[in-house]
């Protein structure tokens, strides 16, 4: 462990304990308010905490609920396919003094996915915010997952450069780098060159303490991660042609084994990344499916180490921010903008390049870049920034049910370095485009996205806000 890691560490963790010892009111001063404080357990303290506002409170239901959604789901990167997720909500009773503050008092998910081109996803997920009454939010989530199509275009700033064919060929279109590497010549190919096959597990317990009226939090979990890598090169891949027809073709070799050859990247053969994490974050946001006021910024810490269980040691901080305004009264317009930064230290395995840990979200893909390809950009220090205006235009009853439908333009920018002192602002990679969301009872968003790059476009079809 580093000397900074160990400074970060011992910080981040002192706080933890220290606030989660403490069973009093953290903000004396709020004592003054006894009816927001009224009936709640000591250490509980609502005094700053943004309510859902009169129109998202009157949607939302008591009791608990069940929400399936079976649909197509869709990528560029994994294909077309179909999506099941199983939410049960359960919210309480509306003279419940918690009601009014949170989208839910326990939330229990089951997913499975399939997609064309042989990805595969199945997860279980429980969140509980203020735990028994409690200060305390506890999470917990396991998912399983094998993509045969990962993809790798190298690592650091040198990912930023144009696409480059194995014989050193240029390219600025994504579709003619493909056609490039379909051809086959001699029953040869290198139409897997930026592909390997991946399966991997991961998982997380975390717990959360809210203190200073409701709207700061401390918190700390363990993270497990294994990742089995396997790769094309040398071997027999098949292709499908311009016309529509499947052939074999042997595979040259990849990017993947040729920078593992050259020294560049470790985590050839997978392993486990293990860690434990902590973290500080603020949260005014009115309603955390689908904010329309508010703000989330965090700071979080993860410490990769062979005594968790882990075979590399590394770590790695991420600092947040995201925004949230309504401009006008009579309009349901939310504007929305998230910026972040991510740096990563030590024997880094590349797989551990692909995500962004914050404290309430792992981005498995870095940045969700719409418009590029998965992992088109990653490095040790990443910096995004994203904008979308989600304007909802109508709403209905269907029962018990209750919809709303909003359109929502949005860009996406990244950029990736090798080191924080090489930050600049001269090569940053933007996607643009916009989408749909479906949010069904307020909890569960869909959201339909088309986004477009100088490079590429996809569409995306997924379950929740992107931030």
């Amino acid at each position: 462990m580093t000397k900074f890691s160990k400074i970060v560490y011992s910080a981040l963790f002192s706080v933890f304990l220290m606030s989660g010892l403490d069973g009093q009111n953290l903000n004396e001063a709020d004592d003054q308010q006894p009816d927001k404080n009224k009936n709640l357990k000591p250490g509980l303290d609502l005094s700053k905490k943004n309510q859902l506002s009169q129109q998202e409170l009157s949607k939302k239901k008591e009791d608990g609920y069940f929400t399936f959604i079976a649909g197509p789901a869709s990528s560029p990167d994994t294909g077309i396919g179909g999506t099941a997720v199983v939410l049960y909500y359960y919210n309480g009773k509306k003279d419940e003094i918690l009601f009014p503050y949170t989208p839910y008092k326990h939330n229990i998910g089951f997913l499975a996915s399939y997609q064309s081109r042989g990805y595969a996803s199945f997860a279980v997920m429980w969140d509980a915010p203020y735990f028994l009454n409690s200060p305390f939010r506890v999470y917990a989530d396991l998912w399983f997952n094998i993509n045969p199509v990962s993809q790798f275009y190298g690592i650091g700033s040198s990912t930023l450069a144009p696409l480059t064919d194995p014989d050193g060929k240029t390219y600025s279109r994504m579709d003619n780098y493909d056609n490039s590497l379909r051809n086959i010549s001699n029953g040869n190919t290198n139409g897997y060159y930026n592909f390997y096959y991946a399966r991997w597990f991961d998982g997380k317990v975390m717990a959360q303490r809210d203190f200073g009226g409701g709207v700061f939090r401390v918190l700390g979990g363990y993270l497990i991660r294994n990742y089995n890598i396997y790769d094309y090169s040398s071997k027999n891949v098949t292709l499908t042609t311009a016309n529509g027809q499947s052939t074999s073709a042997l595979m040259g070799n990849t990017l993947l084994y040729n920078q593992y050859l050259d020294h560049k990247i470790t985590g050839f053969n997978g392993g486990w990344a293990n860690a434990m994490m902590i973290g500080l974050a603020f949260d005014n946001r009115d309603l955390e499916p689908y904010p329309r006021k508010g703000m989330f910024h965090d700071i979080s810490f993860g410490y990769h180490s062979k005594w968790l269980g882990s075979d590399f040691n590394f770590s790695e901080f991420t600092l947040g921010s995201r925004f949230y305004y309504s401009p006008f009264k009579n309009i349901d317009l939310v504007l929305a903008s998230r910026m972040a930064v991510s740096y990563k230290f030590g024997d880094i395995p590349f797989f551990g390049l692909t995500t962004i840990q914050f404290t309430d979200q792992n981005l498995n893909s870095i940045g969700n870049i719409r418009g590029f390809r998965d992992r088109r950009f990653m490095g040790a220090f990443v910096t995004i920034a994203d904008l979308e205006a989600r304007y909802t235009f109508l709403s209905w009853k269907w029962g018990e049910q209750i919809f709303d439908l909003s359109a929502a333009p949005f860009i996406d920018l990244i950029s990736v370095f090798d080191r924080p002192q090489d930050f600049s602002f001269n090569d940053w990679k933007a996607g643009y485009g916009a989408g749909i969301r479906l949010t069904w009872n307020q909890a569960t968003v869909i959201r339909f996205d088309f986004g477009f790059s100088s490079e590429d476009f996809g569409f995306y079809l997924m379950i929740k806000q992107l931030y």
